[in-house]
């Protein structure tokens, strides 16, 4: 099951879930120059990735991506890698 949907089922308190999402995001979610860094690639690289559609961000604006380190991870391993 989801870490995130366990984790809002879960029968901790408001506080104890706040805290458990908070470690969760920072284990899950990855920045623009991290993606590129933990794939092994430059950011041109990985802007040119994005736009073919190899992989996504979770957030697309104008100056911020943020990625799941677990599609990320995904597409390492569809990629073989």
């Amino acid at each position: 099951m989801d870490p995130f949907i366990e984790l809002f089922h879960s029968e901790k308190s408001d506080q104890e879930k706040k805290s458990a999402l908070r470690s969760l995001l920072q284990e899950e979610l990855i920045n623009y120059e991290g993606a590129a860094h933990y794939l092994g690639i430059s950011r041109t690289t990985l802007r040119k990735y994005i736009k073919e559609k190899r992989i996504q961000p979770l957030i697309d604006q104008p100056q911020f991506q943020v990625f799941l380190k677990s599609d990320i991870d995904a597409y390492l391993q569809k990629k073989g890698k």
